[in-house]
């Protein structure tokens, strides 16, 4: 995505929004991290609670890699449509 801003020259408020997104995806992964070895520490053997734990953990960093997809989408798709409609 940052090859990408340098490419099509971004807005300030579109860096913004995709620093802010590459952040809270990164942060996110820290925090599933953190979770899992806390787990893996309080419970080393298997156990189901634990399991729906480090599930949730890892549906929330799916969930907000999903949201930078998305605004990846919304800042990038009209400018590469625009590129694709010159060779149509």
């Amino acid at each position: 995505m940052i090859i990408l801003g340098y490419v099509f020259e971004i807005a300030t408020l579109e860096w913004v929004a995709i620093s802010l997104s590459i952040g809270l995806v990164m942060s996110m992964e820290c925090l599933n991290s953190a979770i899992e070895y806390l787990a893996d520490f309080v419970s080393p053997q298997k156990h189901a609670q634990i399991k729906r734990v480090k599930d949730a953990a890892a549906a929330a960093v799916l969930i907000t890699a999903l949201a930078s997809v998305v605004v990846g989408l919304l800042i990038f798709a009209p400018k590469i449509w625009s590129i694709v409609e010159l060779y149509l």
